[in-house]
């Protein structure tokens, strides 16, 4: 099993060392002036845990928010590839790949124009990429100052919800945007789901589509939102 969640201060499993908050002088805002930090952890059929690490990290003295870990999977080679955001003056989308012996990170990747990613979901295809949905910031999805690393895609909206399709290195394949929709941390509406017959699609519920105004099939990403301008 592989687990998430975030936590301050410190966090103990039986038999695990305890894992020390990065920010260890708790100077943040979040949670009475206690920055969070997020973690990620396996544990066998009997739910021993094998290892937990800490990850998104928030850096020593942040003043936004905690960071957190929304959602892991294992993938086809059983390593883990985990999402969520990482905080310091804002917050920007993150994603990880770790070893699934031991939890070392191969890679990771920040998206300033993210800001969260709240679910993933393993392709079954063989192809070794996964799905995942968020919530960007309204940008054109270009390198600037101001967002050095973008996810790479736009939004016109004030919330605007994403889905993507990500290969194994964490590279952008497509990506689909949602004008209006608001993937939530804090009320979760679902998984990504795939196609129960194994035909090449995927489902996902959003909320707050259309909150900022009509929806067409034409808003945001092409092929993204309502058919019917007056569906929210």
């Amino acid at each position: 099993v592989v687990a998430a969640g975030r936590f301050s201060g410190n966090l103990t499993f039986t038999g695990l060392p305890t894992i020390y908050s990065a920010n260890s002088q708790h100077t943040g805002t979040m949670h009475d002036g206690v920055t969070m930090d997020g973690w990620v952890g396996t544990f066998d059929s009997d739910l021993n845990p094998l290892w937990v690490t800490r990850w998104p990290e928030s850096p020593i003295g942040a003043t936004e928010y905690g960071s957190r870990c929304l959602g892991a999977a294992f993938d086809a080679s059983n390593d883990i590839i985990a999402v969520g955001y990482q905080c310091n003056a804002t917050c920007a989308g993150a994603v990880s790949k770790m070893a699934g012996s031991d939890g070392t990170q191969a890679w990771e990747k920040k998206f300033t124009d993210v800001q969260s990613f709240e679910r993933i979901t393993m392709s079954t295809d063989g192809s070794g990429d996964f799905f995942v949905r968020g919530k960007s910031l309204t940008t054109t999805g270009v390198a600037t100052a101001a967002n050095p690393t973008p996810f790479g895609v736009s939004c016109a909206a004030d919330s605007c919800g994403v889905v993507a399709r990500m290969t194994s290195d964490g590279a952008l394949v497509w990506a689909r945007t949602i004008e209006g929709a608001d993937y939530s941390i804090s009320y979760f509406s679902g998984e990504i789901g795939l196609d129960a017959t194994g035909a090449p699609y995927i489902y996902l519920t959003m909320k707050d589509a259309a909150k900022s105004g009509p929806v067409s099939l034409d808003s945001g990403t092409p092929y993204a939102g309502c058919k019917d301008d007056t569906t929210s």
